[in-house]
């Protein structure tokens, strides 16, 4: 009975020597993994920290892009793939008394543009004239209108048109006079 308690006994050695080993590797092995979780969740805040610093960055700009949007003077008037209105800035809505996100771009079209003759240029039932600029947004469905108010600039170029027929006429009546007056003089002479 002492060989099969011996056995039994060397059995157990050897099991437990087994465990020891297995219990070391396991040990181990989970020290690995607790370091590798470490360097992931270190990763993971140097990835988390960048993304945060890239959305500031670009609330920045949004922010930026919003204000120059308000303060441009020119109207901007943002239409989706079925013409209806999904942004305007400030300049639209006094250049428009009723245009509101969802309008349909025809309907607002009707109610304030007379003439839109060169395509390029507009005249508002008020007498306004705008110049008009129209832009895809690719890649996404939709356009973007562009509409500077010309009126004030469009009135100068006449009178400086003007100013210079008369001024032509002046020149034209004044060399008309000495024509005339050279063959008087001598007949007078």
């Amino acid at each position: 009975m002492s060989s099969a308690s011996d056995l039994s006994r060397q059995q157990l050695e050897q099991a437990f020597q087994l465990f020891n080993k297995v219990s070391g590797q396991l040990t181990d092995a989970y020290a690995q993994l607790q370091e590798r979780v470490r360097e992931l969740n270190l990763e993971l805040a140097e990835a988390r920290s960048e993304r945060m610093r890239q959305l500031a960055e670009k609330e920045h700009y949004a922010h930026r892009f919003a204000q120059l949007l308000d303060a441009l003077p020119a109207a901007v008037v943002v239409l989706d793939d079925a013409d209806q209105v999904q942004q305007f800035n400030p300049a639209a809505g006094l250049l428009f008394d009723t245009i509101a996100v969802g309008d349909s771009w025809r309907d607002i079209f009707r109610r304030n543009i007379a003439s839109d003759g060169q395509r390029k240029e507009m005249t508002f039932f008020s007498g306004t004239r705008v110049s008009f600029t129209e832009q895809p947004l690719t890649p996404e469905p939709g356009r973007i209108l562009l509409l500077l108010d010309v009126t004030e600039t469009r009135q100068l170029q006449a009178r400086a048109e003007r100013q210079q027929r008369l001024s032509a006429m002046g020149q034209m009546a004044a060399q008309l006079a000495h024509q005339i007056r050279t063959p008087l003089s001598s007949a007078l002479l």
